[in-house]
């Protein structure tokens, strides 16, 4: 009985300690929301671009022409950064190039993500219909398949890849 009680005690203990392990602090918190708000922001720009430009995400070849097209909405290069130190926010080019109206299910498919989750598992993640949150790393596997969609026809040329090349972050 004391024995099964000791297990279970200790089992509780370690449990509990690994679990505050992986808590951030209340600063990086701070920091990990900031990078939801950031990549909120970004969906938001692209899709105010898209509805400027008939309805279509630009087709850019790489992210600084991205940051290009999007200065008008964005208008803050803080915004495209995470505090995160081993990650950057990156864009999901299979929603390059696409309409809108031909994404049946944007609640689903990612438009900007965090490429390194935080200390905790957590990364920022934003969706094609504006809407952004914290996804755990076990999620992440089922939502990154979104990354390449194969189902999304592009309808715009790429844009002039030597678009973003004056760009300086």
């Amino acid at each position: 009985m004391r024995r099964s009680l000791v297990f279970a005690l200790s089992a509780v203990a370690v449990a509990s300690a690994v679990g505050f392990q992986r808590q951030l602090s209340p600063q990086l918190q701070v920091k990990q929301i900031g990078a939801v708000v950031n990549t909120k922001a970004l969906a938001i720009a692209l899709n105010m671009y898209a509805e400027d430009a008939d309805g279509i995400y630009p087709n850019v070849r790489n992210l600084k022409s991205l940051k290009v097209v999007t200065w008008p909405y964005v208008k803050d290069k803080s915004t495209w950064k995470t505090e995160n130190p081993k990650s950057e926010i990156r864009f999901n080019s299979s929603v390059g190039g696409v309409a809108k109206a031909s994404i049946k299910n944007p609640a689903e498919i990612v438009m900007f993500y965090e490429s390194k989750p935080w200390p905790d598992g957590l990364r920022a993640v934003s969706f094609v219909d504006g809407h952004a949150r914290l996804v755990h790393t076990f999620d992440w596997g089922k939502i990154a398949g979104t990354l390449v969609n194969r189902d999304l026809a592009k309808v715009a040329l790429p844009l002039p890849e030597d678009l973003g090349k004056a760009w300086k972050d």
